[in-house]
């Protein structure tokens, strides 16, 4: 995986194993990087784009149990 820093590997291997079926991981890594590659033609940054999108999608708010009188 070339020049990336450690979140943008993270980022690669979280996407190619969430897209995994059967255990193919080199198929779809192989998907995954000519999808980089067709968005290299538009984008200068695409590992940039995609941590941008992930963080976009990102829930904004964490949800905690609160237990009153007993009740959670």
């Amino acid at each position: 995986m070339g020049d990336f820093d450690g979140e943008q590997k993270e980022l690669i291997k979280k996407l190619v194993n969430f897209r995994m079926i059967d255990g193919k991981r080199t198929r779809v890594r192989a998907i995954v990087y000519k999808t980089f590659h067709r968005l290299a033609r538009t984008e200068h940054d695409v590992i940039k784009l995609m941590v941008d999108a992930v963080d976009n999608i990102k829930p904004i708010c964490k949800v905690v149990k609160v237990g009153v009188a007993g009740t959670i």
